[in-house]
């Protein structure tokens, strides 16, 4: 396998945009954003020829969330001015923010104030791009990107609406290094970059854009190696289409529904990482290779078949690589790299941000499960969701305690990051690679289509590990990708090596 082929291997759209994108999509149609593609393309396919990039950007328009059709009688006689604000919130906060006012005749005074309310239906919007970086192409909905770039040249866009007319109401972007105004065609725009990350986030730069006469803001990620220019050219060549289409205002993602997000959540509380007792022989229940964790999920059973550790990733199949630099993980003989581990305390945002507090350099090991799925039950299963997940927990006198890698010395800290990417928090391994994959449903395609009564399925699930971490692995399967060790009996798999 040549590792160096896999550099077509794009990053993860960043975590704030796809949030907000399956949120939206659910909140439009109820369903998910494939089937949704799908449908907008049938439809546009009936009405007009279009190229692929501006199907790819329309689709992607669409789900962006949606403008205002300002009537034009109203409009007239209407001049909007707008005050974008950027401000420093402590040493690393940024409070970014648009002031909107209107200046009309006489006669159309009481029009002119009613521009500023949120109308209800939404009238959606599609947009083409005028222009696209040099190398770029569409690499899936919203994403443009190099495919040939080995440092992931790739730009995300994303669309909220704007429903706020003060600076009071302002949107806090935590760890920010540089912030400023900058102009984008005929209106403001406001430039962030974030400090570097040390888990694994590409996404250093943001550019929002304010469109006060649509109610609107275009919210652009791209990576270190795309340059503020080439953003602000992209931005630039947008224009924009109303599809006929309305949509309710409670589903769309709006500005305000930022802001308050952030007002509820309160000031971000970092608690630092402790060895504590995670649970008991009463409310853990563990299995070992071969059991069958039958009666312990809903309709199906699971099975550990078999388990290896290799010293490289020949193994995999490259077709089912996730969310990973693979080719960052091993020589071009596929034998994996040692990493440079950082042990990172995690700053607030707002006065400090994240700290290196130790470093060492580690082996890396795979660790390749092999687990059957077996529908128990007398119906079929559709669309069975499956993540895997591994704990380093140590056990100690019937008890199981949260197993933490020493730092160097001995310091405190959040969470662990490598220089191959890999980052784990609260002592967590997030899946990392599987191959079985349904993609015609759900976001990331880890699902079994379907299973019949009494039939079985095999999935191979790898994660790269820290050596020093072999002897504390426990193997979590439960759907969430997350579980709770106080509201057992949480299920556990025995892969200490």
């Amino acid at each position: 396998m040549n590792l160096h082929e896999l550099k077509n291997q794009v990053p993860e759209t960043p975590k704030a945009f796809s949030e907000m994108v399956k949120g939206e999509v659910a909140r439009q149609e109820g369903t998910n954003i494939l089937e949704l593609a799908e449908k907008r393309q049938a439809m546009n396919s009936k009405k007009q020829t279009v190229t692929p990039r501006r199907l790819a950007w329309r689709v992607a328009a669409i789900v962006l969330a949606a403008l205002i059709l300002i009537p034009s009688a109203v409009y007239a006689g209407i001049r909007l001015f707008s005050k974008v604000s950027v401000e420093p919130e402590g040493d690393y906060g940024a409070k970014v923010g648009l002031e909107v006012e209107a200046e009309s005749s006489k006669e159309v005074t009481e029009e002119a104030e009613a521009v500023y309310e949120l109308p209800d239906p939404i009238p959606l919007v599609s947009a083409e791009l005028a222009f696209i970086p040099e190398g770029m192409e569409w690499l899936k909905p919203a994403h443009l990107g190099d495919p040939d770039h080995p440092d992931h040249r790739q730009i995300a866009l994303g669309g909220i609406v704007y429903d706020q007319g003060d600076l009071e109401d302002t949107l806090l972007i935590r760890d920010v290094v540089d912030r400023k105004v900058v102009t984008v065609g005929d209106r403001e725009g406001v430039y962030i970059r974030l400090a570097d990350s040390y888990r694994g986030n590409y996404w250093r730069q943001r550019l929002y854009v304010f469109y006060p006469e649509y109610y609107h803001v275009l919210e652009m990620f791209f990576t270190d190696e795309v340059t503020l220019d080439e953003a602000i050219q992209t931005a630039e060549g947008i224009t924009w289409t109303f599809t006929g289409e309305e949509t309710s205002r409670d589903k769309v993602w709006a500005w305000s529904d930022m802001i308050a997000e952030q007002v509820n959540r309160g000031p971000e509380v970092i608690p630092v990482l402790e060895a504590s007792v995670i649970g008991s022989t009463s409310n853990i229940q563990v299995f070992s290779m071969g059991d069958d964790a039958s009666g312990k999920y809903d309709s199906y059973a699971i099975c550990v078949e078999d388990v290896q550790i290799y010293d490289d990733i020949s193994v995999l199949d490259e077709d089912y690589f996730r969310d990973l630099n693979f080719y960052d993980l091993a020589d071009e003989d596929g034998n994996l790299l040692p990493a440079d581990v950082s042990f990172i305390l995690k700053g607030d945002g707002i006065n400090s941000i994240d700290t290196v507090v130790g470093s060492k350099t580690q082996s890396e090991k795979l660790v390749y499960v092999t687990l059957k799925f077996t529908n128990t039950g007398d119906e079929t299963l559709d669309h069975l969701l499956f993540y895997g997940s591994l704990y380093t927990i140590e056990e100690k006198d019937g008890k199981y305690i949260r197993y933490l890698q020493p730092s160097p010395d001995g310091s405190s800290y959040n969470f662990i990051s490598r220089s191959n990417g890999l980052v784990t928090d609260n002592a967590q391994y997030k899946m990392q690679y599987f191959d079985v994959a349904y993609d015609g449903y759900g976001d990331g395609g880890n699902h079994i289509s379907y299973l019949e009564p009494g039939e079985s399925a095999i999935v191979h699930i790898g994660w790269i590990v820290d050596e020093e971490t072999l002897p504390y692995l426990f193997l979590s399967m439960d759907p969430s990708g997350a579980i709770s060790f106080d509201q057992g009996p949480a299920i556990l798999f025995d892969l200490r090596q």
